[in-house]
């Protein structure tokens, strides 16, 4: 069965959609209620249902990369700005549970792996361009989206949740939330 560029974006926000809405639950859920589990079963069904409808169509192969090299580029940046402060800044984790790999909690680098594909999937569906400068729009639209949504997210995440907290980080602030650490999540 072949797809069209149009079945395949009506497929791409019918897995975005309620994708992002379940992780957006896992953020307003109050702390009694958030629990790492909960997340991982959040991200399981995300990845679940992403191969599930990737399997149908030619993008399958980035449903295997995106979200492994996603994972591993996260947690290595990860536990290298909780050390360093570099790329985002100086932060540390404070209350988000569950298992850690160097000071990072596990639930951090597989959000950073799903939304790294989900993102790749909307710049894919918008990107039409083929060839390598293609790939390369793809790649630098799918980075400003992660900007945009750690904009809306970190904010919350820090003021909210209490996830983690802000030590240090270069330039202005938006809402508490430095700007080396939107740069850090382009580059990365």
């Amino acid at each position: 069965m072949s797809w069209s560029r149009e079945s395949n974006s009506a497929i791409d926000v019918a897995i975005i959609a309620p994708l992002i809405a379940g992780h957006a639950l896992v953020l307003l859920l109050p702390h009694s209620l958030e629990s790492f589990n909960f997340s991982l079963g959040i991200y399981v069904l995300g990845y679940v249902v992403s191969l599930a409808a990737a399997s149908t169509n030619k993008e399958f192969r980035h449903l295997l990369i995106i979200p492994v090299t996603g994972f591993g580029i996260g947690l290595m940046a990860e536990i290298v700005g909780v050390n360093t402060g570099i790329p985002f800044g100086k932060y540390k984790y404070i209350s988000l549970g569950g298992p850690r790999v160097l000071g990072v909690p596990l639930d951090v680098p597989m959000m950073w792996g799903l939304y790294a594909y989900l993102m790749y999937l909307i710049a894919s569906s918008t990107v039409t361009r083929r060839g390598s400068v293609g790939a390369v729009l793809r790649i630098v639209y799918a980075s400003l989206l992660m900007v945009v949504l750690d904009l809306a997210m970190d904010p919350f995440m820090v003021s909210e949740v209490h996830a983690w907290i802000w030590l240090d980080g270069l330039g202005p602030k938006w809402i508490g939330v430095p700007a080396s650490n939107f740069i850090g999540w382009f580059i990365v």
